[in-house]
């Protein structure tokens, strides 16, 4: 645990399992978006074919850029850009949440356009 004044801490936190405050925020992104599935049209209500976006929240159709900077729209972005191994898992919430929590220990995220990169990670073993 000797770290320098100019060291990075995400490693650290990794090591301890903190979760760095943009994990945080796609946490708690996710398990609200999850909580209320009600409030969201997903793919696989809208037609009975089985695609890869089965899984996914419906973006709205709006074109004011306030409505896309607000939470709404982010949660349902930073939903869909996970990996469908923890999206088909929404409907247990007890394994999910341990999923999503595993998933954001391993990938600490400094930056929310890496959080949006996440389809290029592969599932874990």
């Amino acid at each position: 645990m000797n770290t320098g004044i100019r060291d990075s801490f995400g490693e650290l936190f990794k090591d301890v399992t903190i979760l760095l405050m943009y994990s945080q925020y796609t946490y708690s992104l996710i398990l609200y978006t999850v909580n209320n599935k009600c409030l969201y049209n997903m793919y696989n209500a809208i037609h009975k074919y089985r695609t890869r976006y089965n899984y996914n929240i419906c973006l709205p159709i709006v074109s004011l850029s306030q409505f896309n900077k607000k939470a709404y729209f982010s949660e349902i972005k930073i939903f869909n850009h996970h990996p469908e191994y923890i999206k088909c898992l929404s409907n247990d919430r007890k394994y999910f949440t341990t999923t999503v929590t595993r998933f954001l220990h391993l990938h600490s995220f400094t930056r929310l356009k890496k959080i949006l990169n996440i389809r290029k990670i592969k599932k874990y073993k």
